[in-house]
C-alpha cells in the first residue's frame, strides 16, 4: 500500500479515535468526510469517557506527577493521544482549574522544591492539548526555552560530581549519578527534559520567533549528541541547597540510538520498547531530527514488520498499555478500545507509521 492506501486502510478499519485522527490529522480536509459526526463519536466512546473522569484536583504534586491513572500528566497524555483537543467541551471544562491553578501560582514563590517542575509540567500538557494561546503557558515555556538554550549552547555535556565530596545521599540514591548542583538551582532544572520538547513542539510553531526556533535547533541537536544520549536517562539525582536529594528526569533519550531497539540496553536504561514509537513521533517534528541516523534507522527498523497486504503490525511490546506507569515513558500507547480484536495491534502499528511518514518532506510509499 502507498500513504493514501495506508489511510483509507486506517479510516474504514479504525475504532473512534484512530478515525477520527486519521480524517482530521492525515487526510486533507474534504467535503466528504463528517469530522463532525466523527468527534462525537470518539466523545463518546468508552475510551474517552473512561480518561475523562480520571481528572483529580490539585492536591500538591501526587495528584500531577507519577504513575497513577489519575496523574494529570498522564490523564492528558492519554486524551491527546486519543484525539481530544482544546475546543472539546468536556476537555475544555476538565482543564480550566489547572489553568487556573497555574495562573495564580506562576508569580508566587514556589513553596517546595517540586513545584517549579509542576508548573512547567501543567504548562507543557496543556500547550499539547491546543491551550498556546493562554498567556500563562506561553510564559513558561518561553522560560524554559531561554533557560535551556544559556545551557545546550554550551555544549557541556559534563554534568555529574562526585558524590563524595558531599554529604551521604540517601541509600535509594546511591547507585545513581549526582547531578552537578550548579546545573539544578533551586530546582530549575537546566537540563532539558522530554516535558520540554513535547511542551516547546506544541507552542513554538504557532508563537515562536524565528530567533526561538534557531535556539530550539540547537537544544534539539544538543539531545541528538551520542554524549547526551549516554547519560543516565533519569539524569540522576538533584541535589537542593537545604542538602535534600530528589530523582531528576526525564531526560529526552531515544531507544534504538545505539542499535535496534530491542537490543539498545545502555546501564541505567528502563526497558526502552514501550517509549520507542512515542519518541520517534515526537522527534520527528523536527528537520534536524529527520536527517539525523537514529531517526532513518528507526524508520528502516519498523520497515521490518510490514504485513504482506502492506501494513505494519509492530511486536506488542512496542505498543503497551500497563495500568501502572508513566505516559511520558511509553507505558500508555493503546489506541483502539478493544485491543483483543484481531485487528488492533495492526491498526495502531500502522496508525504511526502513518503520522511518521506523513512527516516526512517527500511522501514514502
Amino acid at each position: 500500500m502507498d500513504q493514501q492506501e495506508l489511510v483509507n486502510w486506517l479510516f474504514e478499519n479504525g475504532g473512534p479515535a484512530i478515525r477520527y485522527r486519521t480524517a482530521t490529522e492525515l487526510m486533507p480536509p474534504s467535503g466528504n468526510i463528517d469530522t463532525v459526526k466523527l468527534r462525537e463519536e470518539l466523545l463518546q466512546s468508552q475510551l474517552v469517557k473512561t480518561w475523562l473522569e480520571r481528572f483529580i484536583p490539585v492536591r500538591g504534586i501526587n495528584s500531577l506527577h507519577g504513575s497513577k491513572s489519575t496523574a494529570f500528566e498522564n490523564v492528558m497524555g492519554k486524551l491527546v493521544d486519543l484525539g481530544c483537543r482544546k475546543g472539546m467541551a468536556e476537555l475544555d471544562r476538565q482543564t480550566k482549574p489547572f489553568s487556573q491553578w497555574l495562573q495564580n501560582n506562576i508569580e508566587r514563590p514556589p513553596r517546595y522544591i517540586q513545584e517549579r517542575f509542576i508548573r512547567h509540567m501543567i504548562a507543557t500538557f496543556l500547550a499539547r492539548a491546543g491551550y498556546t494561546d493562554e498567556p500563562v503557558v506561553g510564559t513558561v515555556l518561553n522560560n524554559r526555552l531561554e533557560t535551556i538554550y544559556d545551557f545546550t549552547r554550551q555544549g557541556d555535556y559534563d554534568i555529574y560530581v562526585d558524590p563524595a565530596n558531599y554529604e551521604r545521599m540517601p541509600r535509594s540514591f546511591q547507585k545513581k549519578p549526582l547531578v552537578n548542583p550548579a546545573l539544578t538551582r533551586d530546582g530549575d532544572s537546566c537540563l532539558p527534559s522530554v516535558y520540554d520538547i513535547i511542551g516547546l513542539a506544541a507552542y513554538l510553531p504557532r508563537h515562536g520567533t524565528e530567533d526561538d526556533r534557531i535556539k530550539f535547533n540547537t537544544i534539539i541537536n544538543y539531545i541528538l549528541n551520542d554524549q547526551y544520549q549516554k547519560l543516565h536517562p533519569g539524569y540522576g539525582v538533584l541535589r537542593t541547597e537545604e542538602r535534600r536529594y530528589y530523582a531528576i528526569g526525564w531526560s529526552v533519550w531515544l531507544p534504538g540510538f545505539f542499535g535496534e531497539p530491542s537490543l539498545d540496553t545502555r546501564p541505567g536504561r528502563p526497558t526502552p520498547l514501550g517509549a520507542f514509537i512515542q519518541r520517534l513521533v515526537l522527534m520527528a517534528e523536527f528537520p534536524t531530527t529527520r536527517e539525523h541516523p537514529w531517526f532513518t534507522n528507526s524508520l528502516n527498523h519498523m520497515e521490518g514488520f510490514k504485513t504482506e497486504k502492506g501494513t505494519y503490525q509492530f511486536p506488542r511490546a512496542y505498543l503497551p498499555e500497563k495500568p501502572v506507569g508513566y505516559w511520558v515513558t511509553g507505558a500508555r500507547m493503546a489506541l483502539e478500545e478493544n485491543r483483543g480484536k484481531a485487528l488492533a495491534i495492526e491498526l495502531e502499528s500502522t496508525f504511526w507509521m502513518a503520522k511518521l511518514k506523513a512527516l516526512l518532506p517527500t511522501p514514502v510509499a
